[in-house]
C-alpha cells in the first residue's frame, strides 16, 4: 500500500484539514454502504477559550476513485501533480463580526485537492488587499500530506496560489484560486 493511501476498512478517516487562525476544516473520508468511497467536509470556529466549536456539517459526496488504491487516484490525475476534484462557497458564521449579533457571517471558498503521490508537499501563498493596487507580502506555508487528498479555504479578500513541490524539492505545477465573489 502507498504511504498516503488511506484504509477505510477500519472506519471513516480525517484525510484533509486546513486551520487559518480561529476558523477550521476537516476533510472525512469513509466507505459507503455500497462499497464507493465518500468524503464529508465539516468546519469549526476556536471559541472566546481555546478549544474548537462542535463541527459542523458542509458538504459531502463520492470522491471519484478509491483512497485505498493509488493507481485508481493516479488514474483520476492523468499525470497531473494535482487537480481540484470540488471547490464549494458557505456563508459561515466564523466570529468576524465586532460582536456577535453582527457577525452576519464570512463567504468562505473551500477547495478539495487531489495530490499525486510524486508531491512531497503543496506550498501555499496566500496574500491578501493591501493598499493601493498591490497585495500586501506573501505569506508562505508548507502544507504536509499525510492523504491523497488536501484542503484549502480562502477568505474574503485573499488570494491563494498552490505549488506542487515534488518530492526532490522541485517546485512544479501551481494554480490560483481567488477570494470568494459575493
Amino acid at each position: 500500500m502507498d504511504r498516503r493511501s488511506v484504509d477505510l476498512d477500519g472506519g471513516p478517516v480525517a484525510a484533509g484539514v486546513w486551520t487559518d487562525g480561529d476558523l477550521g476544516f476537516v476533510l472525512v473520508l469513509h466507505r459507503r454502504k455500497d462499497g464507493f468511497a465518500a468524503s464529508e467536509l465539516y468546519w469549526s470556529v476556536r471559541g472566546p477559550d481555546p478549544r474548537w466549536t462542535v463541527a459542523e456539517h458542509l458538504s459531502g459526496g463520492l470522491t471519484g476513485c478509491d483512497p485505498a488504491n493509488a493507481s485508481s487516484w493516479e488514474a483520476v490525475l492523468a499525470d497531473a501533480a494535482f487537480t481540484v476534484l470540488s471547490s464549494s462557497e458557505s456563508l459561515l458564521s466564523t466570529g468576524a463580526g465586532v460582536f456577535e449579533e453582527e457577525d452576519e457571517g464570512e463567504l468562505v471558498g473551500v477547495h478539495e485537492l487531489l495530490v499525486s503521490r510524486r508531491v512531497g508537499h503543496l506550498r501555499i501563498e496566500r496574500s491578501g488587499p493591501g493598499p493601493g493596487p498591490s497585495c500586501a507580502p506573501r505569506t508562505v506555508r508548507e502544507l504536509p500530506l499525510a492523504s491523497p487528498f488536501a484542503l484549502v479555504a480562502v477568505r474574503p479578500g485573499e488570494r491563494v496560489r498552490i505549488v506542487a513541490v515534488e518530492r526532490d524539492g522541485t517546485a512544479g505545477e501551481d494554480v490560483e484560486l481567488l477570494p470568494p465573489e459575493g
